[in-house]
């Protein structure tokens, strides 16, 4: 699901659709509405910070655009998530939880 007025806005910039990745959301709800399903809670010490989501499936992609053809490009889909609260400072450990093996390019994963 997208959220309509971010849609909205997106869509005066010619974004395709397929591009529209949510990449912040207001709480745990937001979340859960417009990414997916939180499959586990990965910040520690009983802290609700970050969190293992299920995104919910994308949208077709248009392989006429070029981004597709980057090998990081698949990191838009994925189908499990880390998801974290702008002030959690342990992103990369929440991300190691999720991700035992690394699963970023190089380039991103510094």
């Amino acid at each position: 699901m997208i959220d309509p007025v971010a849609s909205e806005r997106v869509a005066r910039y010619g974004i395709p659709d397929c591009l529209r990745v949510p990449i912040a959301a207001i709480d745990e709800a937001a979340i859960e509405i417009f990414v997916g399903p939180i499959i586990r809670t990965l910040s520690g010490n009983g802290h609700r910070k970050a969190f293992l989501v299920e995104a919910h499936a994308p949208l077709p992609i248009d392989p006429a655009l070029p981004i597709w053809e980057s090998p990081g490009a698949a990191m838009l889909h994925q189908p499990l998530q880390v998801w974290v609260h702008r002030d959690y400072g342990r992103y990369r450990r929440a991300y190691q939880r999720a991700y035992p093996a690394p699963v970023l390019p190089v380039a991103l994963g510094r």
